[in-house]
C-alpha cells in the first residue's frame, strides 16, 4: 500500500478488510492475466484506488493505532481468561548512554 502501487489482491477476507475496494482481486490465474491485459494504472479511477491506500496508511495504520489496538486486544484476552489485566510500566533503560 505505501509504494503507491496498484495492487492485485488474491480475494480472500483479510484482503478484502484491509484494501476494500481499493484493489483490483483475483481467485484464478485467468483472472491476473486479465487484470494484466486491461488495467492501465494511469487511469483515474485506478490513481484513485492507489490514493486512498495510501491516505489510509496515514489516518488508520499508524504506529499508534496499531500497537494500541494489539493492547487492547491483549487485554481483552486476558480478562476473557479470568485473569487480572496487567499495566505495563514504561521501558527505562538499564544502561545510560552517558
Amino acid at each position: 500500500m505505501a509504494s503507491n502501487s496498484l495492487i492485485c489482491s488474491n480475494d480472500n477476507k483479510f484482503n478484502r478488510a484491509v484494501l476494500d475496494t481499493n484493489a483490483v482481486y483475483f481467485l484464478t490465474a485467468d483472472d491476473v492475466a486479465h487484470h494484466l491485459l486491461t488495467v492501465n494504472k494511469s487511469e483515474p479511477q485506478y490513481a484513485q484506488l492507489m490514493e486512498n491506500n495510501k491516505q489510509k496508511i496515514t489516518e488508520l495504520y499508524t504506529c499508534d493505532k496499531i500497537v494500541s489496538a494489539y493492547a487492547n486486544h491483549f487485554e481483552y484476552i486476558v480478562s476473557q481468561r479470568g485473569a487480572k489485566a496487567y499495566q505495563l510500566d514504561v521501558l527505562k533503560p538499564e544502561v545510560s548512554l552517558e
